[in-house]
């Protein structure tokens, strides 16, 4: 067991390389680093799956070899292995159908009392105090895997005559899977690595750049049966991408909805949702500052921003829309004087949630790396939007109210 991250000098990424450096080449010995982390479980396993489908199992085999080799050119990308066990001895029994149908037997019949003499026929059964025992009969554990004891099976045949198995069968040593592994109902083999250093995005696609310039080379060729699909946080992340942005723009029009309903104008809450796309400057900043990379935390944090910031625009139009509805100010003088004294509101408001957030931001302690970037990005984007909206949304409120102005014909005080 590792200790914690604050009394240690490298990351677990680190001490995996090492140990595999020094011990992964060892001959007879195949070492592969399975990391327990709460990321892994959490988006569908290693960071990169590559599955290669097709029934031919050699040929699937060749394939993952060539997309192992690409991967260990790819920088960041470390314990690349190829999910396959090794084989395990067998026999192969292949029969002369002209040869049993002379002797009046099929292939099934043949199958059939083969399977008796290994796997074995309940004979009877063993009662004992009330339970039942299976009683089976079937070759001794060593001829069964005894070629010339395989070969001299007697077969019963039709006409009641026994004949030997090698009469009507040809008896061939190979080599077979433990495993035979299927998803969507066909043949599959998994190619596993791990990432550091970088963010899974951009390895993802020079990974995919990389096997398609192979493939155009000739140096990699796929038969049309055969297909290459990217799976395990890769493909989590893309899939939860996709659905965090369509909840951020669901975020958007609720938030949009309601302000609607409260201002009783749609106006108001439009000018006061500039205030989002602001935050998220700040938090593209924050990150890029940070070399924290875009991930489903993160993305999480600038869904949470676009509930927080519009506080600061509702707190600042709803005050420029009293001064201007109760006591008679002109449009400028409201604004000017909505910015003055609602400053202090506004930053006190921004800074004591940004403070809260700083000591999660900066990632001390366990597990800090699954909660930092969520912070990160709130704090980045809170910082920017809140000075950028002391400029900015008075000066979108002017242009706006303008133009609102001229066109119901009348005309606004300054």
């Amino acid at each position: 067991r590792l200790t914690d991250p604050d009394r240690r000098k490298r990351s677990q990424k680190e001490i995996e390389t090492q140990i595999l450096k020094e011990i992964g080449h060892t001959p007879g010995i195949e070492v592969t680093a399975v990391s327990a982390s709460y990321t892994m479980e959490a988006f569908g396993g290693a960071p990169i799956i590559i599955e290669i489908y097709g029934y031919d199992r050699q040929k699937a085999i060749q394939i993952a070899d060539k997309i192992k080799d690409v991967l260990q050119t790819v920088r960041g990308v470390y314990n690349v292995h190829v999910a396959v066990d090794k084989p395990l001895p067998e026999y192969h029994i292949i029969i002369d159908r002209q040869a049993a149908a002379s002797r009046g037997l099929s292939a099934a019949m043949i199958a059939n009392t083969i399977q008796s003499y290994v796997q074995g026929t309940v004979a009877t059964r063993y009662r004992e105090g009330g339970d039942e025992y299976d009683v089976r009969v079937r070759l001794k554990k060593d001829n069964r895997s005894d070629l010339d004891v395989l070969k001299s099976l007697l077969i019963p045949t039709p006409t009641g005559t026994l004949i030997p198995l090698s009469s009507v069968a040809r008896i061939d040593r190979s080599y077979g899977p433990i495993t035979i592994e299927r998803k969507k109902q066909e043949r599959y083999i998994t190619v596993t690595a791990g990432l550091k250093g970088r963010d899974l995005g951009s390895a993802t696609r020079e990974i995919k750049d990389k096997i398609e310039a192979l493939k155009r080379s000739g140096k990699l060729k796929i038969p049309s049966d055969f297909a290459i699909q990217f799976s395990g946080s890769a493909k989590e992340q893309r899939e939860s991408f996709r659905w965090l942005g369509i909840a951020f723009i669901g975020a958007i029009f609720l938030v949009y909805a309601v302000m609607a309903a409260q201002f009783e104008s749609l106006i108001d809450p439009f000018i006061i949702m500039f205030t989002v796309p602001l935050a998220v400057i700040g938090v593209i900043w924050m990150l890029a500052l940070t070399r924290t990379t875009l991930s489903i935390l993160s993305f999480s944090g600038a869904i949470m921003l676009a509930g927080i910031v519009v506080n600061n625009g509702i707190v600042m139009v709803d005050y420029i829309n009293l001064l201007r509805r109760e006591y008679g100010m002109g449009l400028m003088e409201a604004v000017i004087e909505g910015g003055r004294r609602r400053m202090r509101p506004v930053l006190m408001t921004a800074l004591t949630t940004i403070f809260g957030m700083i000591p999660m931001a900066i990632g001390l302690g366990s597990g800090a790396e699954l909660r930092a970037p969520l912070a990160r990005a709130v704090v980045g984007g809170l910082t920017v939007s809140t000075f950028l909206t002391l400029f900015f949304v008075p000066v979108i409120y002017t242009v706006f109210e303008r133009i609102s102005a001229r066109l119901k014909g009348g005309n606004t005080s300054e």
